[in-house]
C-alpha cells in the first residue's frame, strides 16, 4: 500500500513537473522583449468584435506588447484574435486563440504575444482590435515594453522568434489533431510563414477555419456541420498516397502565384 502510495505521489511530481516546464518553455517563445514595461489595466468583459485605444498621447514607440485575458469559447468553431494596429494603419497579430491550437474551450493567456514579441523601431502604436467568433473574452490588461537593450539584432531576433513560434503552434495543433481524430496534419508552409498582414490581403474577404495556414496534407473540412474522413480510413485499402499510385506521381508541385488572391481556391478544391 505505501509503495502504491508512493508512486502516485512521485507520477504526480512528474506531471506537475512537466506541465511547469512545458508553461516555461511557452513563455520564452512567446514572451515580449524591451525594459521598462508598463500595464495598461483594461478589465473589460466581450462578446463582440470591438476595438479599443488604451494608449495615452505620450506613448509612441514600443518594442513588445501582450494581453493577460481569459477566454471562454462557446464550441469548437470559436476564434478570439488581438490586433495591435499603428498609426500607419498596419496592424500586427498580438495573439490568436482557437480551440484546435490551445486544446479547451477555457483558455487563459498571461502576458502573451505572437508578432509584438518584438517590434521594429517604427511602429507607432494606435489601438488594439479583439476579433470575437463564438467566444466571450475577458481583457485584463495590456502591456508593453518603452526601451530595448543595446546590441540586439532586431531582423535576426525578429526571424528566430517568428521560428519557435511557429514551430510551437505547428506541435500544439499536431498533437490536439490526433487527439480530436481529424484526418489533417499541420506543418509550416508559405502561408503560415506570412505575416499577420499579409495572410489577411492574401485571403481578402475570403474566410477559413482557424489553423488552415498550416494545412500541410490530409483532408482538411471547411465544413462544421460535417467532419470529412481521411481516404486512408477506406476499409479497402490500407494505405493510400496520391505520390506514388499505380506507379505514377499524381500530385503536381506548389506553386506560389503572390498576390493572385485566388490560388488557394484552386487548392482547396483539389483537397477536397
Amino acid at each position: 500500500m505505501k509503495r502504491t502510495t508512493t508512486f502516485i505521489a512521485l507520477l504526480a511530481l512528474i506531471i506537475i513537473s512537466s506541465q511547469f516546464t512545458f508553461a516555461q518553455e511557452m513563455g520564452r517563445k512567446f514572451k515580449m522583449e524591451g525594459n521598462d514595461p508598463v500595464v495598461l489595466s483594461i478589465n473589460q468583459t466581450l462578446s463582440e468584435s470591438t476595438e479599443i485605444t488604451p494608449f495615452s498621447q505620450n506613448v509612441n514607440k514600443v518594442f513588445g506588447l501582450s494581453v493577460t485575458a481569459q477566454i471562454h469559447f462557446l464550441d469548437e468553431s470559436g476564434l478570439v484574435r488581438f490586433i495591435l494596429v499603428d498609426k500607419n494603419h498596419e496592424e500586427f497579430l498580438i495573439y490568436e486563440s482557437y480551440p484546435l491550437k490551445d486544446g479547451d474551450l477555457e483558455v487563459s493567456v498571461n502576458e502573451i504575444c505572437e508578432e509584438t514579441a518584438l517590434l521594429k523601431n517604427d511602429v507607432k502604436v494606435n489601438s488594439v482590435k479583439i476579433e470575437i467568433e463564438q467566444a466571450e473574452v475577458t481583457l485584463n490588461s495590456i502591456s508593453y515594453t518603452r526601451n530595448l537593450g543595446q546590441g540586439i539584432n532586431l531582423d535576426q531576433s525578429v526571424s528566430e522568434i517568428k521560428k519557435a513560434q511557429l514551430q510551437e503552434k505547428v506541435k500544439q495543433l499536431n498533437n490536439n489533431i490526433q487527439e480530436k481524430g481529424k484526418s489533417w496534419v499541420a506543418g509550416i508552409t508559405n502561408v503560415s510563414e506570412l505575416s499577420w498582414s499579409e495572410r489577411k490581403r492574401l485571403f481578402g474577404n475570403s474566410k477559413f477555419p482557424a489553423g488552415f495556414e498550416f494545412y500541410a496534407g490530409g483532408v482538411f473540412s471547411t465544413s462544421t456541420s460535417e467532419q470529412l474522413k481521411s481516404a486512408t480510413a477506406s476499409p479497402y485499402v490500407d494505405e493510400w498516397d496520391w505520390r506514388n499510385r499505380h506507379g505514377k506521381n499524381w500530385i503536381s508541385p506548389i506553386k506560389n502565384q503572390s498576390t493572385c488572391g485566388s490560388c488557394w481556391a484552386r487548392s482547396l478544391r483539389h483537397a477536397r
